[in-house]
């Protein structure tokens, strides 16, 4: 009789068995159950965010925002060294990571701090997305296909669906046949992009999925706006955003690690200590600058109201790096 997984030895367990997404979404909840929990205030009580929004939010807002930072230095890090072999890139992707940091601070000062906020995180799923098919591809016997255009974009136009269901004007929204009209519109984008496709591909349609069920639960949620207060329809949102974010940074470390293994380079003793000692000492700095320097420049990258701004140059600098890697 053939040992199941569960009874097989751990070194005999293949690289392809792995669950590599179990310890993340394992991650991801604890996480957003800690942030939650809390028994203290990340931020001072004379944050501008103190009373608009709750204090459990606030803090899983922070917790999200101080570990993004973190991962970021990461994110930079690798592209660092990928561009070092391939020098003549390098000025390029400064030349229009530069480019792209303008245009993002010209947008937020004229659509101001939510509007801004709302676009970055649409702009995310589709990095979420990409990111997500590679993370699976390293080891997968069966890679998943270069994906089209369209599985990046219904997930993004979905959230944008989600978003209006939350924070749309009420007007519109408590209307049902307004709401199941928009609805229409967005799954119908979604099968012009290749949506019935993509739900029958079974390396993709987990994609697909996401953004109905997104589209889903925002006619839910839509349906209960006229018994909402703004700090609940605020929690919603930054729940879905923490969830996915957490995610996304555990799944990028894991995959950090399992790219050395296809490489035959053994798991450092100190990978995992250094990835939560880089964490901890970004939350502890933060922690210290936002509460008792909170006037001070370092606002501009610790303070949660500024944090959009670097996701968005974060996934635009991705952008960049990976097509300047396919360029010849």
């Amino acid at each position: 009789m053939t040992n199941t997984l569960s009874d097989a030895p751990p070194n005999q367990i293949g690289q392809n068995e792995v669950d590599c997404a179990a310890s993340s979404l394992a991650g991801m909840l604890l996480l957003t159950g800690l942030a939650y929990a809390l028994p203290f205030a990340l931020y001072p009580t004379t944050h501008a965010f103190n009373g608009p929004t709750s204090p459990e939010i606030l803090n899983l807002n922070f917790l999200v925002g101080w570990m993004g930072l973190a991962h970021f230095v990461y994110a930079y890090y690798g592209q660092a060294k990928a561009l070092s072999r391939a020098r003549k890139k390098i000025a390029p992707f400064l030349a229009l990571l530069i480019v792209g940091a303008a245009v993002l601070l010209t947008l937020r000062h004229f659509l101001g701090y939510m509007m801004f906020s709302f676009l970055m995180w649409i702009y995310f799923l589709p990095h979420f997305v990409r990111a997500e098919i590679l993370f699976t591809n390293t080891l997968n016997e069966k890679p998943e296909a270069s994906a089209s255009a369209g599985v990046y974009i219904f997930p993004a136009l979905a959230f944008a669906f989600f978003t209006f269901a939350l924070f749309g004007p009420v007007e519109i929204i408590s209307n049902r046949w307004n709401l199941i009209l928009l609805a229409e519109v967005t799954i119908g984008a979604g099968f012009a992009l290749n949506l019935r496709r993509q739900l029958k591909d079974k390396q993709l349609s987990k994609y697909a999925l996401l953004a109905v069920a997104l589209i889903a639960e925002g006619m839910v949620w839509a349906t209960y706006r006229q018994y909402m207060v703004f700090q609940f329809q605020q929690g919603i949102y930054v729940f879905h955003i923490a969830m996915a974010s957490f995610y996304h940074y555990l799944r990028s470390y894991d995959y950090a690690c399992r790219m050395g293994i296809s490489r035959g380079q053994p798991v450092n003793k100190m990978f995992v200590p250094g990835i939560l000692a880089v964490n901890v000492s970004v939350i502890a700095i933060a922690y210290c600058l936002t509460n008792y320097f909170a006037d001070a420049p370092t606002r501009f990258v610790f303070d949660v109201s500024f944090f959009t701004f670097w996701v968005g140059l974060h996934q635009y600098a991705s952008d960049v790096f990976n097509w300047l890697k396919r360029k010849a």
